[in-house]
C-alpha cells in the first residue's frame, strides 16, 4: 500500500517527493519560491474549475430527474419550479464557494507555517496527538505518514 501511496503522490502535480520506508512515508515540503507559488495557483484554479464543472453536472442531473417526475405526474408544477429554484440556488452558492476559495488562494502568500495549518485545519479540530495516533506525523520540514 505505501508504494502505490508513495507513487500517487509523484504523479499528483503537487511537485512533492514522497521517500517510503516500509510502512513509513516521508514527504519533505521544500521551501515555496514564488515560482512554485504561482504554479500551485494554477493547479488549484484547475481544480477549482474541475469542481464548477462536477457541480454543474450533478445540477444537469437532477433538473432531469425533476422534469421525468413532472413528466411521470408525480410532482405538480410548483413544486417542479420549487425544485428548480432551489437546485440553482445551492448550484449558484456552491460555485460561488469555489471562486471564493480560489480568489483567497490567488491573495495569500503561502509559507511553510500556513501549509502546515491549513494541514491541520483540514483534520477539523483533530489535535497533534490524534495526528500521531493516525500515524501522522508533523516536523517543520517534512509529513511523515505511517502505514
Amino acid at each position: 500500500m505505501a508504494k502505490s501511496v508513495e507513487k500517487a503522490l509523484r504523479e499528483s502535480e503537487l511537485g512533492l517527493n514522497p521517500a517510503s520506508d516500509g510502512q513509513l512515508i516521508r514527504i519533505p515540503i521544500p521551501p515555496l519560491s514564488e515560482e512554485r507559488r504561482k504554479e500551485l495557483v494554477k493547479i488549484a484554479g484547475k481544480y477549482a474549475e474541475q469542481g464548477k464543472v462536477a457541480v454543474r453536472n450533478v445540477r444537469r442531473d437532477a433538473l432531469d430527474g425533476i422534469k421525468k417526475l413532472k413528466k411521470d405526474n408525480e410532482i405538480s408544477e410548483d413544486e417542479e419550479k420549487r425544485y428548480e429554484n432551489e437546485i440553482q440556488k445551492l448550484t449558484d452558492e456552491t460555485i460561488k464557494r469555489w471562486k471564493r476559495l480560489l480568489l483567497l488562494k490567488k491573495r495569500t502568500s503561502c509559507r511553510y507555517k500556513n501549509v502546515l495549518q491549513s494541514i491541520r485545519s483540514d483534520f477539523s479540530g483533530a489535535n497533534i496527538q490524534e495526528l500521531r495516533h493516525c500515524g501522522i506525523f508533523l516536523s517543520r520540514k517534512s509529513i511523515q505518514i505511517s502505514l
